[in-house]
């Protein structure tokens, strides 16, 4: 590992007067301290640049820009180390600023990271070679690299337990690595082509070629077998309360209960359908469709559809406050953003942004953003 002592500036600011006004000709720095307060704030990442657009969700207004100095394949932002992680996938490189003092870390790894995710503490971070199968942890308060794990199978994903003390790395199989002792496996790999756990950390979701193997994700004892295939996807809510299989191919979305993995109701999904998004105490779901330009919206206490939101473009990946009461939502070719009422089941408004965002990414959000 080389750790170079180069702290990055934060990057001009572009501010708007109001939401819907013009951008300002000239750019602003913004000050150190400006993003202490790291919950209140959406990062936006700018399709093939290296700005990000802030938006404080305090007002949903904007903030201004931040320059990362790479172009992001991957960003994580903790709220408890108020640092900002990002990687381009393309070299060794971890650009790691520190959003409450206004500077940064350029951090060189032995080897390209392809995936980035954070343990639930915000502590640490853990980065991979997704071809190579090389894994390593970093400690995000003081960088560097205390453990390191290689010749893993090819990966697909990476994500730290509920409590931190583990680490899945799936591939065509899922191994379990021990985050507080060295990444040493814990356990015989098991067959999967990927995953998702509940937020409590009760459970683990197994995708495989015949539906969705549920696990105790301390013992990784088999709990029970959704069935279906290999192209299912098992999205559980924040509470826990539903676990929602997402069946694009088969244009089905199946509601099961998060305590009896009982099956409940059945409703129809676009064929484009690649996620879904709970909120407001569990109470709704919303399932986007590009082609559509819309998203479905689903009472999940009375497991019945409600009427579909429109939108006026198509959206992409967004995230959900953690009160859960606002989806955030980028939309494809514009700069845009829609703000999604969870409560009342409607588009509350649409923000100008300096340039159109690829996706949105909180620090604290509802459930589990993965």
């Amino acid at each position: 590992m080389k750790l170079q002592g180069f702290w990055l500036g934060l990057g001009p600011v572009v501010l708007a007067i109001g939401m819907w006004a013009a951008h300002a000709d000239t750019a602003p720095t913004l000050k150190n301290g400006a993003l202490a307060e790291v919950q209140n704030f959406l990062f936006l990442p700018q399709s093939g640049s290296k700005t990000l657009t802030v938006l404080d969700t305090r007002t949903d207004s904007l903030s201004g820009t931040l320059d990362l100095g790479l172009v992001p394949l991957g960003i994580v932002v903790s709220k408890a180390s108020r640092k900002l992680a990002a990687i381009d996938g393309a070299s060794p490189k971890i650009e790691i600023i520190d959003l409450a003092k206004g500077g940064g870390l350029d951090l060189t790894l032995p080897f390209t990271p392809t995936l980035l995710t954070q343990s639930p503490d915000g502590k640490h971070l853990a980065v991979a070679n997704a071809q190579k199968g090389t894994v390593a942890l970093i400690d995000l308060e003081q960088p560097s690299i205390p453990a390191r794990a290689d010749n893993l199978p090819p990966l697909q994903d990476l994500m730290f337990s509920a409590d931190g003390d583990s680490l899945f790395a799936a591939g065509d199989e899922l191994s379990v690595l021990d985050a507080a002792h060295g990444l040493q496996r814990r356990s015989q790999p098991l067959t999967a082509q990927g995953f998702t756990r509940a937020p409590d950390g009760r459970a683990l979701f197994l995708r495989n070629g015949d539906g969705i193997e549920v696990l105790s994700s301390k013992t990784l004892q088999k709990l029970t077998h959704l069935n279906g295939h290999g192209g299912m996807a098992a999205i559980p809510t924040a509470t826990g309360s539903y676990v929602l299989l997402l069946d694009a191919a088969g244009r089905d979305l199946t509601l099961v209960h998060g305590d009896s993995w009982e099956i409940g109701n059945h409703f129809a999904a676009a064929d484009d359908a690649s996620t879904v998004y709970s909120g407001w105490f569990d109470s709704v779901a919303v399932v986007p469709s590009k082609s559509a330009k819309s998203l479905e919206v689903i009472d999940l206490w009375r497991q019945t559809r409600l009427e579909d939101i429109s939108l006026p473009a198509a959206p992409l990946p967004g995230a959900v406050s953690a009160d859960g009461s606002k989806l955030y939502l980028p939309l494809e070719g514009k700069a845009k953003l829609a703000v999604i009422d969870l409560r009342n089941h409607k588009l509350d408004k649409v923000v100008t942004l300096p340039q159109p965002a690829r996706t949105a990414i909180l620090a604290d959000s509802y459930g589990i953003c993965h």
